[in-house]
């Protein structure tokens, strides 16, 4: 076999080789697109399951406290009637206790005036009684005296004429005597029971002033007395409803900051989620499958440069194997996920590997590496 059949043995090899490699290369092409829109729907639904899982957080957190809230408001407003019906039944009380004071006082007084009436009925009655008694027993004594001198008149009428003329005048004398005297009793009796009267009625009269002057100062300590009672009620009522507010007050901040506190837990979480998210879209893993660099050929050298982001550039490495040029791309993934108290930890490594032909015979120790504006350039001399 001569070598012109060699070469065309070669160029057929090698162009089955191109075909063959163009063919898998885009097989490769296609399975990354299927990968990448894989990727790109799964990171989409977990956005989409991360948003609605916040929001039902959300809105379970806004009905618990609006919940809360009602029930609070609900609590003060029974507090409230409650306060507005004790105040009403004190007020009822105080008007029901009143009227049975001055009932009481009208009662007393009533009573007073009817004794009094009846001590001066009882008096005057009495005193008619005397009068009449001493009115009766003088007019039997005058009868007695009248039967004794008709029959000593009787009996010696002409005996005695002179001398019955002489006791009928010194009798009768004697009962204009007794009339005076017993006028004169009668005007003292009347002057002095006038007196006892007139005494008794300003002793009464003293003593009804003293009764219903003690009776107003009782009256008035009573209401005094029950009025700072009623003042110190509602002082007590405002001091409780006031420390009820306060206390609620106080719970609702404390709710309002853990609810606070949640979401901003919530938030955080959820930004550590979209970092984490745009931090794996950054990243090689996501980004592409395959690396893409291009070759440039001099006279004494050649130059392969690289696309790769700034954090991964340590990851790359250039080897060389007689013509070929090998850039190897070894890169650790670590990513942590909390999720209502759940941690899910995710370690991942994985390798990209580029082979270049160079057609050319290369110095392993002529290589100088460049990073700049996020291409590596690799500078190797030729052998």
């Amino acid at each position: 076999m001569n070598i012109n059949d060699l070469e065309k043995n070669n160029a057929r090899n090698i162009e089955t080789i191109k075909r063959k490699q163009f063919r898998e290369l885009n097989r490769l092409d296609q399975d990354h697109q299927v990968t990448k829109e894989e990727i790109k729907k799964n990171h989409e639904n977990n956005m989409v399951e991360l948003e609605n899982e916040n929001h039902r957080q959300l809105v379970s957190e806004s009905e618990k406290k609006e919940k809360i809230l009602g029930q609070m408001k609900k609590n003060l407003e029974e507090t409230q009637k409650i306060t507005d019906k004790q105040i009403k039944d004190l007020k009822q009380k105080t008007v029901l206790i009143q009227e049975q004071e001055l009932e009481k006082q009208s009662l007393s007084r009533d009573k007073m005036k009817a004794d009094q009436e009846m001590h001066l009925e009882d008096l005057n009655h009495r005193f008619s009684t005397s009068q009449n008694r001493m009115v009766a027993e003088n007019q039997n004594e005058i009868n007695k005296l009248k039967e004794v001198h008709h029959q000593q008149i009787t009996g010696t009428r002409e005996e005695f004429a002179n001398k019955l003329n002489e006791q009928k005048h010194e009798f009768q004398q004697r009962i204009n005597t007794e009339s005076i005297q017993n006028k004169k009793m009668k005007d003292n009796v009347d002057r002095q029971f006038k007196k006892d009267r007139l005494a008794t009625n300003v002793r009464q009269q003293v003593e009804l002033n003293k009764m219903t002057s003690s009776h107003h100062q009782a009256l008035e300590t009573s209401d005094s007395q029950f009025r700072k009672g009623v003042k110190e009620q509602g002082l007590l009522f405002e001091t409780k409803y006031a420390e009820e507010l306060k206390n609620r007050n106080e719970a609702l901040s404390r709710l309002d900051h853990l609810n606070k506190k949640i979401e901003t837990k919530m938030k955080d979480d959820l930004k550590e989620q979209l970092q984490a998210s745009v931090n794996r879209s950054d990243d090689p893993f996501y980004r592409f499958t395959e690396l893409k660099p291009s070759m440039k050929q001099f006279e004494n050298h050649i130059e392969i440069s690289v696309a790769i982001p700034d954090h991964a550039k340590r990851d790359l490495q250039l080897t060389l194997n007689n013509k070929e040029a090998v850039l190897s791309f070894n890169r650790r993934y670590d990513d942590t996920r909390r999720l209502e108290g759940v941690t899910n930890k995710l370690h991942k490594v994985e390798s990209f590997t580029t082979r270049i032909n160079t057609n050319q015979h290369l110095d392993p120790k002529g290589v100088k590496a460049v990073y700049e504006n996020g291409v590596m350039t690799y500078t190797v001399k030729k052998a």
